[in-house]
Order: C-alpha cells, then sequence, then structure tokens
C-alpha cells in the first residue's frame, strides 16, 4: 500500500489476475475488499476489462455503487459481453459513464450496441495526453468542450458523494 497523502491510500495489483491464475484465491480478494471496506471511509476500486477478472467479479458484488465506464478500447465492449449476467444482478446500484478516450469509436453506436446510455458523458479531448504530460490539469480548461468535461466531472463527483 503507497500513501499518496494523509487521506489517500494507493493498492496496486496486477491487473492480469484472473479466475483462472493462482496468484490470488477468491477468499483472498474478499478478505482484501472486506479490510478495505472497514478500514477506509470510501474504497474505490479499478477494474481491468478484461472478462473473468475475480477482483472486478468481487468488487461488483461488494460494491454500494458501480461506476461503469464505457467507450474506451475494444476490451471494454469485450468485458462488458462477458459479464453481462453479472451487470444485470448489480444494475440497481450501477451508474454508466461514457469515458470517450478515442475519435475511433462511433461512441453513440457503441452505447446503442451494448444497449445502454450513459448517464454521464465525459468527452473525447484531444490534447489530453499533451496536458497531461505538462502536468495541467483537464478539468477547467477554457472553451465549450472543456466547459463539457468539467461538467461531467462534477457530475461524478456528485454520484460518488451520494
Amino acid at each position: 500500500m503507497f500513501r499518496v497523502d494523509e487521506l489517500f491510500y494507493v493498492l496496486a495489483m496486477p491487473v492480469s489476475v484472473d479466475a483462472f491464475d493462482s496468484d490470488y484465491s477468491d477468499e483472498q480478494i474478499k478478505r482484501l475488499l472486506d479490510m478495505a471496506r472497514l478500514t477506509f471511509d470510501f474504497v474505490l476500486v479499478d477494474c481491468p476489462s478484461q472478462p473473468d477478472n475475480l477482483i472486478a467479479a468481487w468488487s461488483l458484488n461488494k460494491a454500494d455503487q458501480v461506476l461503469l465506464c464505457m467507450g474506451g478500447p475494444v476490451s471494454c465492449v469485450l468485458w462488458h459481453r462477458a459479464n453481462r449476467k453479472a451487470l444485470q444482478a448489480v444494475r440497481s446500484k450501477t451508474v454508466y459513464v461514457g469515458s470517450e478516450v478515442t475519435q475511433a469509436l462511433d461512441s453513440a453506436k457503441l452505447y446503442k450496441l451494448l444497449k445502454c446510455a450513459p448517464e454521464i458523458r465525459i468527452p473525447y479531448m484531444e490534447h489530453a495526453a499533451l496536458l497531461q504530460s505538462e502536468g495541467r490539469f483537464l478539468f477547467g480548461q477554457s472553451g465549450r468542450k472543456s466547459r463539457v468535461y468539467s461538467k461531467a466531472i462534477n457530475q461524478l463527483y456528485g454520484v460518488m458523494q451520494s
């Protein structure tokens, strides 16, 4: 575990751990998530998009709220399809977030294919990589698209606070 500051800790795990590997057992993942819930006020699990991921499966199961991001790499679509039953089970606590990280995909058609319209759409920002490499935030930039981006981030923050 890495302490970022007084109130923020990060635990990094290999993203390739899945239900068929022997790196972590089912019980270890459940205990880790239970311990995190008892230790911290707020636990955010960034689940990888590979099908059959053990961490993602238990995180979905134990979550109070699921922020399901769509609109990224093709692997996200494959993950969504592979985990359709699990996602149906947590639908009542799911907030769909359209994270549009590429112009190569038609996001509207992707959402239609997945049969779920995002409640929050985070627009594609052409200069995102440049801003990040310069250490500048995407949030609060000038321009119409930046205002839409900032509004989406504020909506996401509001959902996480509720």
